[in-house]
């Protein structure tokens, strides 16, 4: 995942879901110096086209989910930690904590 500078926004946070998923995604931000419990929770967006970056490389339509940073979502520099949860059918499906840092 790419750097993000300080007070930048319209960035994507990109996760890799590892499936199909066609239903409502949550992200899970987490600043530094912040416990997993105390993440911030913002609703996500599931990609439906296939994507390709040099961050995470091909992924298929509905494979992969994003945020897009807003104004003060990114308010602290630091290594913050984010993931995606989904909540398909009976099955809620969460992945791994991955990391990005945020510059001054």
């Amino acid at each position: 995942m790419s750097d993000i500078k300080l007070g930048e926004y319209g960035q994507r946070i990109i996760f890799d879901l590892g499936e199909v998923v066609t239903g409502e995604v949550t992200i899970q931000l987490r600043p530094p110096k912040v416990s997993y419990e105390n993440a911030k929770t913002y609703p996500g967006i599931v990609g439906n086209a296939p994507l390709n970056t040099d961050d995470v490389g091909l992924l298929n339509a509905y494979e992969y989910a994003y945020f897009k940073t807003l104004e003060d979502d990114i308010d602290v520099a630091g290594t913050w930690y984010g993931r995606a949860i989904s909540s398909e059918s009976e099955r809620r499906r969460k992945t791994s904590w991955v990391s990005f840092k945020v510059e001054k």
